[in-house]
């Protein structure tokens, strides 16, 4: 027997009652909380950069940091000068020295390395070993000058790949950045840019400038999308109700509720970041979900009396939306990347504002709406009357067919699911054809690839890594590193101890020092040269092997890591440890934390959604009937998203807490319109007749609107925004599928316990 609503349904009617008789009175309170969070709002910190979605709480960041105390901070931008006719022209060789000059000069570049800076390990005429750079004003003196230089190139185990091209055509500079550039790093990345603006057909990439563009560009989507999305939803309410009031009501609902959620955000000091700034799109999706309702509802009322026993149906179903909604939000929250976390936390706060705010502010500004002018039927009369009764015949005649209809969906899902990948890559979200992705593109080809991972060697008890046994095992690594399919070129500590032994001949092509002597000896040589800092610690004490790996995608960066522990444990002395550590590993860590811990998430906001609705509906079958209805479109949409091979990522991973919500949202309208149905004694198919002609003309309307509201993301060619957007506009479709089509077959399953009509869920 189902639960008769109880004491908290009474305090609604009530608070919506006042609402409807006092609505001055709400509009006031909510100005002055509008007020205080406006102004709270002026405070509020924007940090779209990507930096703000690293894991910055156990031990591999902690070892990132180490790295970098011990061998300065990897990133940097790559600079290549246009293709030359010839190998080292003497026009590009002259570009080299001039924009070293000049990007030496930023205050925000820690190094620049290039011919001009770089030591050349060579022999001079007289035998001793020169550990300066090649290239200087006085090599571009005469041609047999650049021809040795050119020579000298050849012979290095180091720059070619690096700063030289394979073919000898394109010469390339990388801009070390230093550690505390992080806040100005779109600051910085203009500034490079506006140098080499003399410069034409030089390309620029690297990890600093993907992270400033990206951010950069998520602001300026922002700013176009979002207002794009409220004056597209406006007109389509506008075009549904045909009253310009009408469309004021949800953007106001949702309008309030991300203000005051983002002056909320602003006084805990919580910073508008890359995760958080989908909340004002998100929050005005489910103020015109909650809201639509009510429109519905209120279409042909006059009075208060009549208003109030036309919303009385949607109260209870609009305050459980909003908690349920709320807890899908929260189950996010277990990620251990601080961005998410506050996305789970003010996602929720956002969904109980704009239950509470349609609770009260919706029914205030209905109250002082203008009545219909015009005598035609508004829309929401004409889908209850000609729609929901041949649906409701369509359903009771077709359950088994739509049964195994969506039996068959999930079946064809699940195939779908098992293809998903969790992974991630940044440079992919760029626009396939613009400057970004071709500069990078044309970078990775020509030199050998652009994204830096670390190697961090070191013995447990603190022992030195400068030995010659040691020499050989971190050469081996090298080896086997440069050997592996995703990466461009590895370079230790053992490519510049191998080329003095050669020019000191001491040795044949290729052998590394054998002596500890000899080891000692060539450091002390090399203790001059600042790139040495990359590859050794200056106590001895660890070792760094350099990555430049050919792709971004977080999957092969993590894999690749995977791979450097297997080898080491497998091959690798005994008492010393390699990691791979890096700005890009702390990347592809925090998506893969991102997409597992929202599958996470997703699990655990199912299960508990599902024991709420058991509370709410009291009743197992009707509870478990609602919980599948919620569950099988989401996983109709990401099988699909895996049948297409979309890769799971910080984006789209949160589409299914998201989308569980609009799912929720519908369900709880229709069960509790067929409850209703039951209590009055209508038999099972009737009830689900009523719940349609009740509820339909909102499932609708809330359908178009949301998917309108996110389809329009669609136009964005930053494919983050445009999956976000495309994912969102299909969650809406398939849970009107599964809301209008599925749930009432289940809903209306005659089975032998059903017997007594005016059981409420059985």
């Amino acid at each position: 027997m189902g639960r008769t609503p109880g004491g908290e349904s009474r305090l609604l009617d009530s608070i919506v009652l006042s609402a409807i008789r006092r609505p001055t009175v709400v509009l006031l309170l909510w100005a002055l909380a509008c007020g205080l969070a406006g102004w709270s709002a002026l405070d509020l910190r924007v940090d779209t950069t990507m930096g703000s979605a690293l894991n910055r709480t156990d031990d591999s960041w902690r070892r990132y940091q180490r790295s970098l105390d011990l061998h300065g901070g990897d990133e940097f931008v790559s600079v290549a000068l246009e293709r030359g006719a010839t190998p080292f022209a003497r026009p590009q060789l002259e570009a080299i020295l001039d924009l070293t000059d000049q990007f030496e000069s930023l205050e925000f570049i820690r190094r620049v390395d290039s011919l001009s800076t770089v030591a050349l390990i060579r022999s001079d005429r007289d035998g001793a070993v020169n550990v300066g750079p090649g290239l200087t004003r006085e090599t571009l003196e005469s041609s047999d000058s650049i021809q040795t230089l050119l020579d000298q190139v050849r012979r290095d185990r180091i720059v070619p790949g690096s700063l030289v091209s394979w073919d000898e055509r394109v010469l390339a500079l990388n801009l070390v950045f230093g550690a505390d550039v992080d806040g100005d790093r779109e600051a910085a990345v203009s500034a490079i840019r506006r140098i080499l603006a003399s410069y034409p057909g030089a390309a620029i990439s690297g990890v600093p400038v993907v992270r400033a563009d990206a951010g950069a560009r998520t602001r300026r989507e922002i700013a176009i999308f979002v207002p794009a999305t409220v004056v597209l939803v406006a007109a389509v309410v506008l075009i549904i109700f045909r009253r310009l009031y009408a469309a004021v009501v949800p953007l106001a609902i949702g309008g309030v509720s991300s203000l005051v959620c983002v002056g909320v955000m602003a006084l805990a000091g919580v910073t508008l970041s890359f995760s958080t700034s989908v909340l004002p799109s998100v929050i005005l999706a489910l103020g015109c979900a909650y809201t639509m309702h009510f429109l519905s509802a209120s279409e042909g009322c006059h009075g208060e009396e009549e208003l109030s026993r036309s919303l009385a149906p949607v109260i209870r179903p609009v305050m459980l939306s909003g908690v349920t909604t709320a807890l899908g939000f929260l189950a996010m929250s277990v990620s251990r990347i601080g961005l998410i976390r506050d996305l789970a936390t003010y996602g929720a706060l956002g969904a109980l504002l704009v239950s509470l705010s349609a609770l009260t502010l919706a029914p205030a500004l209905l109250a002082l709406s203008p009545g219909r002018r015009d005598s035609r039927p508004d829309l929401s009369a004409l889908v209850a009357r000609r729609w929901a009764p041949p649906l409701a015949e369509f359903v009771r005649g077709s359950r088994k067919v739509i049964t195994v209809g969506w039996v068959a969906a999930l079946v064809i899902s699940g195939v779908g699911l098992s293809r998903l990948a969790v992974s991630s890559d940044v440079i992919m979200w760029f626009p396939e054809d613009g400057p970004l992705r071709l500069s990078y593109e044309a970078i990775r080809s020509r030199l050998s690839g652009i994204t830096p991972l670390n190697v961090l060697i070191e013995a447990d008890d603190g022992s030195s890594v400068a030995t010659p046994e040691m020499l050989i095992q971190i050469d081996s690594l090298t080896a086997a590193l440069q050997n592996h399919e995703h990466v461009g070129k590895a370079i230790s500590v053992s490519d510049a101890l191998r080329l003095m032994h050669r020019e000191l001949g001491e040795s044949t092509e290729g052998a590394l020092p054998d002596t500890q002597a000899l080891v000692d000896q060539y450091l002390l040589l090399l203790d001059g040269v600042e790139q040495m800092d990359d590859v050794i610690g200056s106590d001895r004490l660890s070792a760094n092997i350099l990555i430049r790996a050919d792709n971004n995608s977080s999957a092969d960066i993590m894999a690749l890591a995977s791979w450097v522990e297997d080898w080491w444990s497998a091959n690798g002395a005994e008492g010393y440890s390699a990691h791979v550590t890096g700005i890009m590993y702390e990347f592809g860590r925090a998506q893969d934390e991102i997409a597992y811990g929202g599958i996470v998430g997703l699990m655990l906001a199912v299960l508990t959604i599902g024991v709420l609705l058991l509370l709410f509906f009291g009743n197992l079958r009707v509870a478990s009937v609602a919980l599948v209805a919620n569950i099988a479109p989401i996983s109709v949409l990401f099988g699909l998203v895996g049948w297409l091979g979309v890769p799971l990522d910080a984006a789209t991973v949160c589409v299914a807490s998201l989308s569980l919500g609009i799912a929720v949202d519908d369900t709880i309208h229709v069960v509790s319109g067929f409850q209703d149905g039951r209590r009055r004694g209508l038999d099972r198919s009737a009830a689900v007749e009523a719940s349609l002609r009740r509820v339909l003309p909102a499932l609708l309307f809330t359908t178009i609107t949301i998917g309108a509201g996110f389809g329009v993301l669609a136009l964005s060619d930053f494919s983050l925004i445009r999956n976000l957007g495309l994912m969102m506009a299909g969650a809406a479709g398939i849970c009107l599928a599964a809301d209008a089509v599925l749930l009432p077959a289940l809903l209306g399953d005659d089975s032998p316990s059903s017997g007594n009509p005016a059981s409420t869920l059985k």
